[in-house]
């Protein structure tokens, strides 16, 4: 079996203003050694040092919020103790953001959300079941494009776009009964996420309360997911129920042909379904009235040697309540301009080249269309052009560092909308990361 690095874990996209990397975050379908790596870990020692730069104008977050302006510098520290007698292992990790410059007249979305620092520390004790899986209780981290899952599990997966990974608070069961199946089984009664910044660290599972801002009634959230997977494919579907709160389906396949000579196309089709339960169904009716949402999402990439060009579509049918469902899942890439509206359609077109020097090159314009809400009295046409840039250094002195710049300039049209007719954004990100790895 294949050992997991921690060097090796796909991180890029967490942080940047877009999926910098169509030729990391395209569809990349897991086989069975990256599914054993997740159990067959090794001691390892990592500390990640980020450095991430916003300043941006979103017209449609208000005058309160629609000025941003974030620089910050985060530290994660992870350690996993291996396998002691091929039985039992430990993981822990401490993850803390820090302020480096502040503006009172700008708002730091959920980098800081207007604090100085914020973090929260992990810990989790697991259990190996064999060559078919593992126990593991306790605070672990569960974001995909953090690399601490071996492939998108639905439902269960919660990738931030911020500098801190998300995570979870339970016990998970993870068990590979054959060479062809994965399943996936969750406890959890707390999350953070990268809304979590709003409550400064780890948040209840449970029913939000809008006069506090924060999940007060705990109500766990009870996950399984499943996946059958081949050489050049993988379908995994997942499902997750909450009293009180909401129950979810997710279902997504991927797909890989390889056309040799180094030349690919990869493709994934993406459903959910949410449907908001008792205290929280009848909190949601003024911004969320069908209660229930459908999200559709599919991409297909043609990979080679030069880079790669790909055409990306998602649909939600109806806006749903944030603080219960995230639909950021189904847009293709794009962060700039809301999509949690009425029969909202993004298209998206991306293009990546990779240049000499171990740098790389996105450019990906946007359309997107839907209603502000159910009444469908004020349409949205949104023109959004994103480009960044990305240094990758392969080996030498610099082998684990990813520096990124990025831009994005956005037209919407929403006319009768209390935002104006005609809304201007522009965004522009920029940073580094750095892994010291002191275990080798």
């Amino acid at each position: 079996m294949s050992k997991l690095n921690l060097r090796s874990l796909k991180a890029l996209g967490a942080g940047t203003a877009v999926c910098l990397a169509a030729w990391s975050c395209s569809t990349v379908v897991a086989t069975a050694q990256a599914a054993n790596a997740y159990v067959d870990t090794e001691q390892q020692l990592r500390l990640r040092l980020r450095n991430d730069f916003r300043r941006a104008q979103k017209p449609s977050s208000g005058e309160e919020y629609g000025s941003v302006y974030a620089w910050v510098q985060s530290f994660l520290l992870e350690y996993d103790s291996g396998w002691l007698n091929d039985v039992v292992g430990v993981e822990a990790g401490g993850f803390w953001t820090q302020r480096i410059d502040e503006d009172p007249n700008f708002y730091t979305r959920l980098y800081l959300h207007d604090r100085d620092s914020f973090g929260y520390a992990t810990a989790a004790l697991k259990f190996k079941l064999g060559d078919y899986g593992l126990i593991k209780a306790g605070r672990f981290i569960t974001d995909h494009d953090y690399g601490a899952l071996p492939y998108y599990v639905p439902v269960l997966t919660a990738n931030s776009n911020r500098p801190l990974p998300s995570a979870s608070q339970g016990v998970l069961l993870y068990l590979t009964p054959t060479d062809f199946m994965d399943i996936w089984a969750v406890w959890r009664n707390e999350i953070f996420i990268a809304a979590s910044a709003m409550q400064g660290g780890f948040r209840n599972e449970g029913v939000f309360n809008p006069a506090s801002m924060d999940y007060d009634e705990q109500k766990a959230n009870n996950i399984l997911a499943v996946s059958f997977y081949g050489d050049n494919w993988r379908w995994s579907t997942g499902g997750g129920y909450q009293e009180d709160v909401q129950t979810q389906v997710m279902t997504q396949l991927e797909n890989s042909f390889n056309l040799g000579q180094g030349k690919k196309i990869t493709t994934e089709l993406r459903y959910g379904y949410v449907e908001a339960k008792g205290d929280t169904k009848e909190l949601a009716m003024r911004s969320w009235p069908d209660g229930t949402a459908n999200l559709f999402k599919g991409s297909i990439m043609y990979h080679s040697d030069w880079g790669s060009i790909g055409f990306s579509a998602a649909y939600l049918d109806h806006k749903t309540m944030g603080q219960v469902y995230d639909p950021d899942i189904g847009d293709p890439f794009n962060n700039t301009i809301p999509n949690n509206f009425e029969e909202m359609q993004i298209y998206q077109l991306t293009t990546a080249f990779k240049l000499p020097y171990d740098f790389r090159l996105m450019i990906a314009p946007i359309y997107s269309h839907g209603y502000e809400d159910k009444s469908k009295q004020v349409p949205i046409d949104g023109y959004d052009f994103n480009i960044a840039a990305v240094y990758m250094p392969k080996s030498g002195p610099l082998a684990g560092l990813l520096a990124y710049l990025s831009f994005n300039r956005a037209i919407e049209n929403r006319p009768g909308s209390e935002y104006g007719d005609h809304l201007q954004y522009w965004d522009v990100k920029m940073g580094f990361r750095y892994d010291l790895n002191f275990l080798k």
